[in-house]
């Protein structure tokens, strides 16, 4: 009985370890890669790269935690990616309006692929352009409240601070969300699954590791 328990609180322990899961889409040239890069280096990376997807390894602070994060830079091609994410960052840019309009059915894709209500996140990126926006303030608040998404502005090309906020607050939902689904389902590990179910339930899971190899 005593291994049997060592067992089960190994298995959550490993569980609440697992790397976040995050998936940035958006359509191409808003800048989905300049701004990983910028919250990863502090860097500008001004270089459009078509039809590319990588991924990326990275921790946030977390109020007195750090998390740890898969951030994969998607084309949106891999439906596998959105199916496992705990997250997903959607980019439209704030100069090109269709990219803006993009954002619709990208959220109905996630929402179709991914059945556990995962956090939506929609960044407008090149704000830093003012002269050149097509996509106001305001229609950012009426994506928000007809889609239910938390909508951000941003820039890749000036200093890091919000973006790095962009993915803490991510990071933030993906707890809230996760704890919200363990007190409202009693079959969870973390409440009172057997050891049986838990190795089911593993077994049909990917792991970090296969997360990560879905893009490499």
């Amino acid at each position: 009985m005593e291994e049997s328990f060592e067992k089960l609180k190994n298995i959550v322990f490993r569980r609440e370890k697992e790397p976040i899961r995050i998936v940035v889409l958006g359509s191409p040239g808003v800048g989905k890669t300049a701004l990983i890069i910028r919250c990863l280096t502090n860097q500008f990376f001004n270089h459009y790269v078509p039809g590319k997807e990588e991924a990326y390894k990275y921790t946030v602070n977390v109020g007195a935690n750090k998390a740890q994060l898969d951030i994969m830079d998607s084309k949106g091609k891999n439906t596998a990616l959105i199916s496992h994410a705990d997250a997903v960052i959607l980019v439209y840019s704030v100069i090109d309006k269709d990219s803006f309009e993009n954002i619709k059915t990208l959220i109905k894709n996630v929402r179709d692929l991914n059945l556990n209500s995962i956090p939506i996140i929609v960044v407008g990126n090149k704000n830093d352009l003012p002269k050149k926006r097509q996509v106001s303030k305001t229609d950012a608040g009426l994506l928000s409240a007809s889609y239910n998404v938390k909508v951000f502005e941003s820039s890749a090309a000036v200093p890091v601070h919000d973006v790095r906020n962009i993915f803490a607050e991510v990071c933030r939902l993906v707890f809230e969300e996760k704890k919200e689904r363990r007190e409202s389902d009693p079959t969870d590990p973390l409440r009172r699954m057997t050891l049986n179910d838990i190795a089911r339930k593993n077994s049909l899971s990917l792991d970090s590791t296969d997360f990560i190899k879905l893009v490499l």
